[in-house]
């Protein structure tokens, strides 16, 4: 597909080929921007999208909006603010998380800036990267910086905005460290207190559909809310290997279809990004290197992966060739000095 920041209409009419050539009932998107560009030009699409009213999901990307109904909720969150109104965040002169308000950049932007989070270690850098955000078409926002453990609350709810599904899972590694995904994860236990809280939020925000609520979890164990991903994610794999088929139920959802059987997912079923946590590993040295890379080929044994599947080998192939393509040469040598390294 042509990439949902750019032309429209381009986007609707690849859209719609794909659809005419393979008889999809359904579309799914994979990220913010193709989400919001999805819902918002849903009238030109020869497919169901799969989501209530376009104000519903704005609301619900909108990081600000989403802060004000998550605290409603009882859900706990890091103070937030617009850039401009986020001195308080700043006059300790210490690291601030600058994000854009939502993830996809305004279409008049000449130069789309990238609107992924970042950790500002000092006032002088949130405010040259709030800049960044502002030229390239975003609406910046700061947040404090939680130190926690990363965990996630996916769900599907039905058209009265109920859950139907949840699955509970936590990090047990992030690439890039502090900010990044889960390169390792494991399903857990839901927690009844956060599965009502989450109900409360979906049913205040409408929402219908998939979604995955990101959490840092602070020494004092209550969990903060720092993103609302409302489409498909990069460890929906674990969901499916725990029991529970998000995609299918959204879909059935969406289409007005009895879903499929909806199950509680299994726990301790294990995920891994393998070229994640393949960096990680490539950050230590001498003995410490050769243990992290057992280690990551242990864990790729006995876990799910958000690319490979032994009944669908193709697009992990393809993404193991394209990445021997782009860093293949380098490492040799860099496994050699991490090797030497004491």
């Amino acid at each position: 597909m042509p990439p949902a920041q750019g032309n429209l209409t381009d986007f609707v009419t690849a859209i719609n080929a794909a659809t005419a050539e393979m008889g999809y009932d359904v579309v799914l998107p994979v990220s913010d921007a193709g989400a919001l560009a999805l819902s918002a030009e849903r009238d030109r699409i020869d497919a169901i999208v799969p989501y209530a009213a376009h104000e519903v999901v704005t609301r619900a990307f909108d990081k600000l909006t989403l802060a004000e109904a998550a605290t409603r909720a009882g859900l706990g969150v890091p103070l937030t603010l617009p850039a401009q109104h986020g001195a308080s965040l700043l006059r300790d002169n210490g690291p601030v998380v600058v994000k854009a308000r939502l993830h996809a950049p305004a279409r008049t932007a000449t130069a789309p800036a990238r609107m992924d989070a970042t950790i500002a270690p000092t006032a002088a850098v949130a405010i040259e990267r709030a800049a960044q955000i502002r030229a390239g078409g975003g609406d910046p926002i700061l947040q404090e910086v939680i130190d926690g453990d990363l965990m996630a609350y996916s769900v599907v709810t039905d058209r009265d905005a109920k859950v139907i599904a949840a699955v509970q899972q936590e990090a047990e590694r992030v690439w890039p460290p502090g900010s990044g995904v889960s390169a390792r994860a494991r399903t857990v236990a839901i927690a009844p207190e956060l599965a009502e809280m989450v109900q409360r939020l979906l049913a205040d925000l409408g929402w219908i559909g998939l979604t995955q609520l990101q959490f840092l979890v602070p020494s004092d164990g209550r969990p903060k809310l720092i993103d609302f991903n409302g489409r498909l994610y990069g460890s929906l794999a674990l969901a499916v290997g725990a029991g529970v088929n998000l995609p299918a139920l959204w879909a059935a959802t969406a289409a007005g279809r009895a879903p499929v059987a909806a199950v509680a997912a299994a726990v301790g079923v294990r995920y891994q990004w393998f070229e994640g946590d393949v960096r990680l590993a490539a950050g230590k040295r001498g003995g410490r290197f050769v243990r992290g890379a057992l280690s990551c080929l242990s864990a790729a044994a006995r876990s799910r992966h958000s690319v490979w599947c032994s009944r669908d080998p193709k697009p992990g192939l393809r993404l193991a060739c394209d990445l021997l393509r782009r860093d293949g040469r380098r490492v040799p040598a860099i496994a050699w000095n991490r090797l030497r390294a004491r």
